[in-house]
């Protein structure tokens, strides 16, 4: 199933779908947030045409092949990425 053809599901409260190059910029912020490159690592995508380059490669790449990356994207997700460290309990 191509990009274009993978269905974009929508609930009140979230949507989810196929990854396009529309986000490179949404990719750029989240492969640079501090947590992201803490706990994950560093991409080394700094602007939109690197994040491009990433997305084409890897997640547009492999949603062709089934293995299936989308995009959340809802006020969730934006408090996820700009939240701060909370301790884990123990």
């Amino acid at each position: 199933m191509s990009a274009s053809a993978a269905p974009t599901l929508t609930t009140a409260r979230l949507v989810l779908a196929p990854m396009t190059l529309a986000a490179a910029l949404f990719i750029v912020r989240l492969l640079n947030d501090p947590g992201f490159l803490r706990f994950i690592g560093d991409r080394k995508v700094r602007d939109e045409q690197q994040a491009r380059a990433y997305l084409e490669k890897g997640p547009i790449d492999q949603h062709m092949n089934d293995v299936g990356h989308a995009l959340l994207a809802d006020a969730l997700m934006e408090w996820f990425v700009a939240r701060p460290l909370v301790p884990r309990p123990r």
